[in-house]
């Protein structure tokens, strides 16, 4: 799941608990969550490096590994 679709799914998630405490007229639990909802509207989404590359079946964004494919992710100095 996209870090925008969970954002979404939050949300959906507190503007029905938003409604479930107008319902219930709960007034500290209506301004937090009024707040969590306006923090969570706030937040905006900016798309990384979407480059990857396949082995097989497994699929790997390039940012993964740091700045450049070439860095060292697993060194092997010091063996055989």
């Amino acid at each position: 799941m996209s870090l925008k679709s969970q954002i979404e799914t939050a949300k959906d998630s507190v503007s029905k608990a938003l409604i479930t405490a107008l319902q219930d007229k709960n007034e500290t639990a209506v301004s937090d969550l009024f707040d969590a909802y306006n923090k969570l509207v706030s937040i905006q989404i900016t798309e990384t490096n979407k480059t990857v590359f396949s082995i097989g079946d497994y699929t790997i964004p390039t940012n993964y590994y740091g700045s450049s494919m070439s860095d060292d992710v697993i060194s092997f100095t010091g063996l055989g």
